[in-house]
């Protein structure tokens, strides 16, 4: 075999490694430039604004006095969300949510018992604005949060789809701590108490009897423990979802890159 079929000729290999010369050399001087004219995303004297995500997941009853005669387990709550960090402010938009589902052996109407799968889903929508006080690197953020709930309420009934839903607005103040693990993610903890109560504006409730289908919507079951679910709806239109919530939270900066 011939080698010069294999071997590059002289000027070929002259000009590869010229070409790779002016290569190295156009990528450190752009690298530079690059550095020179885009500010860190760690820098908040250079990105005053600075955008993040962050979830949420925190535990706490609703202080209604239904809650209590009808559940045993608590209530988690687990959602997340977006928000802007202004300096030593903030103000961020949230979306949580819970659901709990608890069976009942109960007396029925009639004196026998009868399972009831007692269901509560909520859904939350809060705007809420802080300051961030800090002790060395743990930040302290407090503030205040306004929102709307949807609240879903099912009284369990076996072979009903009994459903009643309401919502209201709520006013949360809250506390929290929150340590950066390292310029881009934190981890915290944080205290809310919610005021606010929600109202029942109807029902679904559908039912079997004589093998048809009767849609009694907008209408109501006998009354068979007073204080339970069955007054939802009823003579208890009302219901209280403020109470005590504790969150834990990781927050992710997202970088921003800006020119100086």
């Amino acid at each position: 075999m011939n080698d010069e079929s294999v071997i590059f000729p002289r000027s070929t290999l002259v000009y590869l490694a010229l070409l790779l010369i002016v290569l190295i050399f156009n990528t450190s001087v752009f690298a530079q430039g690059y550095g020179r004219v885009i500010s860190q995303p760690d820098d908040p004297e250079n990105n005053p604004i600075r955008p993040y995500m962050f979830g949420n997941f925190g535990y706490g009853n609703p202080s209604d006095e239904a809650y209590d005669l009808a559940f045993d387990n608590p209530f988690f709550r687990f959602g997340g969300g977006f928000g802007l960090i202004f300096y030593d402010f903030g103000a961020e938009v949230m979306i949580r949510r819970g659901t709990l589902e608890e069976t009942h052996l109960v007396a029925a109407e009639y004196g026998d018992e009868a399972l009831r799968s007692f269901l509560l889903s909520t859904t939350e929508i809060q705007f809420r604005v802080y300051g961030r006080p800090h002790v060395g690197k743990v930040l302290f953020p407090s503030g205040v949060g306004v929102g709307l709930v949807t609240i879903t309420v099912d009284r369990g009934y076996p072979g009903v789809f009994d459903r009643f839903s309401g919502s209201g607005l709520y006013v949360g103040p809250f506390v929290g701590a929150e340590y950066p693990i390292n310029d881009m993610f934190s981890l915290g903890a944080e205290v809310e108490y919610a005021i606010g109560e929600s109202s029942f504006s109807g029902s679904d409730v559908w039912i079997k009897q004589h093998s048809e289908q009767i849609d009694m919507r907008g209408g109501s079951f006998p009354v068979t423990e007073d204080g339970f679910w069955d007054t939802v709806g009823g003579n208890n239109e009302d219901f209280s979802n403020g109470g005590w919530i504790v969150s834990l939270r990781a927050t992710i900066l997202i970088p921003v890159y800006t020119q100086h």
